[in-house]
């Protein structure tokens, strides 16, 4: 491409875990083309003596990647090394931090380690309030995957009152019909019924 062309690797880069996004979880389940593309970035990095945003975004999207393809320890790894950059880099309070304590979230709901699971929705909450305030989409999903978590481990009047608050906030952010509302919804009801429920992960 043209930053390839021109020897632009910062820029290469980027658009390298672009595509890895695009190849390891859009539906496309390219997988080893997702991981061709991530090394490539890496490399490219390497060559420019790194960049600490792409190095965390990179081990973001791997840790994405990884747990499409149903690979949840990989991705676990990943993730918390997503974690460990982003913190080391920016500090507690950047969004990279509080999505990717979300995604491992969804990751330990996988691997059925709900209290860890728990521990690190509850993580993502409060850093991504830090980031964005007490109102904003992401903060709302997040208090959905805090009690999707607090459901797994069988605490059923703390979670529905986690997703009735997510789906307060969503509502008046963007009004009853809301793109998630069903998905929500569909949560709510199989807690009342007792269900398994799935993860409202922070993306």
């Amino acid at each position: 491409d043209a930053a390839e062309a021109q020897g632009r690797d910062l820029d290469a880069a980027q658009a390298l875990a672009g595509l890895a996004v695009n190849l390891g979880t859009d539906g496309s389940e390219d997988f080893t083309g997702a991981h061709r593309d991530i090394a490539l970035a890496r490399a490219k990095l390497a060559r420019i003596g790194g960049n600490a945003l792409l190095d965390a975004r990179l081990a973001f999207v791997e840790g994405q990647v990884l747990y499409y393809e149903d690979k949840p320890s990989e991705a676990e790894v990943a993730m918390r090394r997503a974690i460990e950059l982003s913190q080391k880099a920016f500090g507690p309070d950047d969004p990279m931090v509080g999505k990717s304590w979300g995604t491992l979230a969804g990751i330990l709901q996988g691997l059925g380690r709900h209290d860890e699971q728990l521990a690190a929705a509850q993580q993502a909450l409060a850093s991504l309030k830090r980031a964005y305030g007490d109102v904003h989409p992401l903060v709302a999903t997040a208090l959905g995957t805090v009690g999707t978590a607090l459901a797994d481990l069988g605490r059923f009047d703390e979670a529905r009152a986690m997703l009735h608050a997510a789906d307060d906030m969503f509502r008046s952010i963007f009004g009853p019909d809301y793109p998630d509302r069903a998905s929500t919804e569909a949560v709510l009801g199989n807690l009342e019924i007792g269900g398994a429920i799935g993860g409202l992960g922070a993306e």
